[in-house]
Formats: C-alpha cells, structure tokens, sequence
C-alpha cells in the first residue's frame, strides 16, 4: 500500500514537470486584504500567486495561490490551482484547511457542533478540537470583450464558473450538523454543487471595476431519513455586488453588499433543531439580506 502511495506521488510530480518544463515565471503578486463586514465580522487575508507562462504567449499559463486568512473566530488556509491552456476554458482546483473557536456569551461561532437533543437544538462550541476541510474543482468559462476589441473601454468580462466541492468538519459523521463561520449551523459533512455567473467591467477611472456575481448551489448528498425539514433538497442562490475604488496604483478599495435565499419554516423558535423545523408550504424559500462589507486592498 505504501509502495502505491510513492508510485501516485512520483506520477503526480511527473505530471507537474511536463506543466512548468516550457515555461517561463513572468508574474507574481502579493495582495493583502482587511474586510470589515456587518452584521459584525472582520478578516484580514494574505494572498499570493504565482503565473508560469508558455513560452512566447500570454494566453496559456498556469496559476498557483496561496491565502491565508484570519477572522475573529477563524484561521483558514487554501491553495489554488488554475491551468488556462485552452481559450475561454480554465480549469481550477482548491483546497481549504483551517480551524476556529468561539464565544458563546456573544452568540459567535467559529467552529461548533449543532446538536439535537431531545428535538432542541444544542451548540457545543469547539476550540481547535475539529478541522474544516474542504477540496474543490471545476471548469471556468469566460469572454473577454478586450480580447477583441482593443480599449481601455471595452474590459468586459463574462464568466461562468461550476464546480463540485466537498466540504467538512473532520472528525465529524456524515449525520451531524455544524457551524462555520457564524452560519445557520445547517451544514453537514458531504459534496455541493456552486454555479456562478458574473458579469464584471472595467473603468479607467476612479470607480475602476463592477462585478455582479449569482451564485446557485445544491447539496448533492440525501437528507437523512428521520428529518422532517427538506432544505436540504432545496436550490440555494447568492447575490452580490462589488464596486472597487482604485485609490492608488498598489491600493484599492472594495465595497460588497450580498443576499442569500433561506427556507421559510413554519416553526421559528430557536429551541427547535434544524431537523425539527417544517418549510412553508406556500413559499418555501426567500432572498434575504446577509451581509454588507468594505475593504482595502494592497498590492505589494
């Protein structure tokens, strides 16, 4: 079994030889981000990338990243992988590791377990004990109208990003619920499927780029048998809305607003666990205001 695990590991660093044989490291960029978001959050990231051009084009390259990043009651890291080889075709990867703790005196959860107990709903907070994962890919669709039109006025970009991502909380079974991050606390070990679509444009003025972005997700795993509640069959959509200031060459500012839809449940109390809750009927689901956010951005 060991022998296999070196015969896979050589084979993968093979693989990654042939990528960055031919080419040649035209770029690198260090961004450092401070988010501060309400309802009350905060986060401070660092990320880095690095392009490894074919030789003689600008068009194919591969991209590697690398973030870390820190919130009031989370520590995440992540690699990114990117290969655009084909036009208007990338192909992506990611993976996330990170941690968290919690202050339940002010109902902030970082990582915690969401318990039923005797149909209540009981939140067993976690300080480095369990570790979030998460490994992702996918393939990226975009246009590139400055592509064909050469102008500072025409950088439109149309994108369309779908990708399978399994996400969990380790060591955890696959029937338990948690938080992450100060969500609903509905989340289970297991794949999901995201859909985005976005539009986005850039100015040469000081109002230098509009993004919109939809985001549609599924679970793809079954909801457990015993639960009265459906929402885990349901679609899930995002929207957000981003405008970035250009302030300087090497700093910007981000302004973010996002809504997120959520199940309308008959039974609202707080006591009753995600499982007891029962969806309307009538209108099962909503879009709900969820956050709004300002940055600064350096480019180092």
């Amino acid at each position: 079994m060991k022998l296999k695990k070196i015969y896979f590991f050589v084979l993968i660093l093979i693989n990654f030889s042939y990528v960055f044989a031919d080419a040649d490291l035209q770029k690198t960029k260090t961004e450092v981000e401070a988010e501060l978001n309400y309802p009350l959050n905060f986060n401070i990231s660092i990320y880095h990338f690095l392009k490894f051009y074919k030789l003689n084009t600008e068009s194919r390259y591969t991209e590697l990243g690398f973030s870390l990043s820190l919130k009031p009651a989370n520590l995440l890291g992540s690699f990114n992988l990117k290969l655009a080889y084909i036009p208007f075709v990338n192909f992506i990867t990611n993976t996330n590791l990170g941690t968290g703790w919690s202050y339940p005196s002010l109902n902030f959860y970082g990582i915690s377990e969401n318990k039923n107990i005797n149909n209540l709903q009981v939140i067993k907070p976690l300080y480095f004990s369990k570790f979030f994962f998460s490994l992702q890919g996918g393939v990226e669709l975009y246009f590139d109208l400055n592509s064909q039109i050469k102008s500072e006025w025409a950088n439109l970009i149309l994108k369309t990003i779908h990708i399978i991502n399994y996400k969990a909380l380790i060591p955890l079974k696959n029937t338990d619920f948690w938080f992450f991050d100060n969500d609903l606390g509905e989340n289970r070990n297991g794949a999901h499927y995201a859909g985005t679509y976005s539009i986005e444009y850039n100015m040469p003025l000081y109002l230098n780029t509009i993004r919109i972005e939809l985001i549609s997700c599924k679970n793809l795993y079954k909801p457990l048998p015993f639960t009265k509640n459906k929402a885990e069959q349901l679609w899930k959509f995002e929207l957000k809305n981003e405008f970035f200031f250009k302030v300087s060459e090497k700093t910007c500012i981000k302004l973010q607003a996002v809504w997120k839809t959520a199940p309308i449940y008959y039974n609202y109390k707080d006591e009753a666990h995600f499982t007891q809750k029962i969806i309307n009927s009538k209108k099962n689901i909503d879009m709900f205001f969820e956050s709004v956010a300002i940055s600064l951005i350096f480019k180092l």
